[in-house]
């Protein structure tokens, strides 16, 4: 079964669209929260910058409609990153970098059900315990990293993708930056914060040098 009519063609088409539409409303929305906002009441709002801009022109109820936009789109999120990771893990259980209970699916529905249990719940525990600008920080801080990481093996297998060194180069220099500006921020402004996000990172090497196939701790002798 073709899940996508002409992928060599319309996705890359369907990417490069999709970025230029978020970046345009990204670019909308900061300048309606700038001209809304004075830099104070955006430090003071914090998380709810957003939602604090729209008051001024719609009152509560644009409170409530960014409110409610952010459920939808949170919802959306959590419902994609939940079915895409799960399948990632299963997929790297069977190439043997992660435990192999991770593989097991379902028969019936082709479902990675235990990828997605451990998934879940290592998400409800993550956002138990942490506050909402640690989750977003990491969560930004990780897909910037991720990014990171596709674009140079996107730059090393150029040949092959036969993606534009130019513009591969462009987009790795601009997330280096980013990533850059986002630590520094942390070290100038909230120390606490990094070494929140640090920990987190100290968490998860652990948990590599632990249980994938390039663990030093528990290793196997044959």
């Amino acid at each position: 079964m073709i899940e996508t009519k002409d992928p060599v063609r319309n996705l890359p088409r369907g990417i490069y669209i999709s970025i230029g539409a978020t970046t345009l409303i990204y670019l909308l929305l900061s300048f309606v929260a700038v001209g809304s906002l004075t830099q104070e009441e955006m430090v003071q709002a914090k998380e709810y910058a957003l939602a604090a801009a729209a008051r001024p022109a719609l009152g509560e109820a644009g409170t409530v409609l960014v409110g409610l936009a952010a459920m939808l789109a949170t919802a959306s999120a959590i419902n994609a990153t939940t079915f895409g990771a799960s399948r990632l893990m299963s997929k790297i259980a069977t190439e043997h970098m992660l435990p192999h209970a991770f593989s097991f699916r379902n028969k019936d529905a082709d479902v990675p059900e235990f990828a997605m249990i451990v998934f879940v719940t290592l998400g409800i525990v993550f956002t138990s315990l942490g506050s909402l600008e640690i989750i977003a920080t990491f969560s930004s801080l990780t897909f910037l990293i991720i990014t990171l990481g596709v674009s140079v093996a996107n730059y090393m297998l150029r040949a092959k993708t036969r993606a534009n060194p130019a513009i591969v180069l462009v987009g790795i220099t601009v997330v280096l930056v980013t990533i850059a500006l986002l630590i520094w921020h942390m070290w100038t402004a909230k120390p606490k914060l990094l070494y929140s996000i640090t920990g987190l990172y100290s968490v998860i090497l652990i948990g590599e040098l632990t249980f994938t196939e390039r663990r030093i701790f528990f290793r196997k002798h044959h």
